[in-house]
Order: C-alpha cells, then structure tokens, then sequence
C-alpha cells in the first residue's frame, strides 16, 4: 500500500509541476487522543487534484500519509510509555476558490497504533472529517491551518504548506 502511495503522490507532483489544477504539500501536527492519554507529533505529505471547478467552487480529491516524528510519554504501571501513530487515507472534499478559502473534507483512513513497551500494535481503519482554513499566497504557494476528526477518538491538528 505503501509502495502505491508514493507512486500517487509523485503522479501529484508531476501533475504540479505540469500545471493541471494538482498540488502537493507538506504538513506538520500533533495526533490528539480522545481518552488524554498522549499524543504523536506528525509529519504529513500529500497531493491533490481539482476535479470540478465552477464560479469560485472547487471539489478535489487528497491522499495523504503522515507519519510521527515524536510520541508523548504517558503511564502504565509506573512506567513511561510512547504512542507514535502513522496513517494513510483518501479524502473527497469541497474548497472555495479565494485568497482567504475554507476547505472541508471527508474520507478513509487507516492508523497503525504502536507504544514502545510493545504491548499495543494495532490498525484502526475509519471515517474522517475534516475542516481547514488556507490562504493563497501568488509568491509562495498557500498555507492551511486544518483539523482532521477520525471516528470521534482522535483529532489531528497540523500546519502546512502547499506547491
């Protein structure tokens, strides 16, 4: 899956760079868990495609991978744990075509799960909602501030920056 991903993603840039309404970008965030038990800082990349454009209205499709950086210790049993959380996923969604945009989004996403005592490895497969704000700058790209909900027990927030 992973192999198909990268594959996905350079057709985006490609596709970029080729200037066919495709965007690739790069994000940063932290995985938030639902029960306060830690959280996963994240590096993300992704792609997109406009697929409909119409009078200021957008809808596109976006794969995406993050994958964590660092994990936040919490305890079990008088010990430190880490939770480090990668994901793939698909998303559909809707973007205003502004200067200042809004973007919301709804997908698939799969987790891996890991804590470094081991004791917890685990894939979590779900729906994802999401909701960003962007701004469009014509000398470096766009910037997005966004917020991404999967199955109500965790929330990504991130950063980033889109070519």
């Amino acid at each position: 899956m992973v192999r198909l991903f990268v594959i996905f993603l350079c057709f985006f840039s490609m596709s970029s760079i080729a200037g066919e309404n495709a965007y690739f970008g790069i994000k940063t965030g932290a995985h938030l868990d639902s029960s306060n038990t830690g959280y996963s800082n994240s590096l993300s990349v992704f792609g997109g495609k406009h697929i409909y454009e119409r009078n200021g209205h957008i809808v596109l499709i976006e794969p995406e991978m993050s994958v964590p950086n660092s994990g936040t210790p919490f305890e079990i049993s008088n010990s430190d744990v880490y939770r480090q959380i990668t994901s793939y996923g698909i998303f559909t969604g809707y973007r205003s075509d502004r200067p200042f945009y809004f973007k919301i989004r709804a997908g698939i996403l799969r987790r891996k799960i890991t804590e470094s005592d081991n004791l917890l490895e685990l894939n979590k497969d779900g729906l994802a909602f999401g909701a960003a704000f962007g701004w469009s700058s014509s000398r470096f790209g766009q910037y997005e501030v966004g917020a991404t909900l999967v199955k109500q027990d965790l929330l990504n927030v991130s950063i980033g920056l889109i070519f």
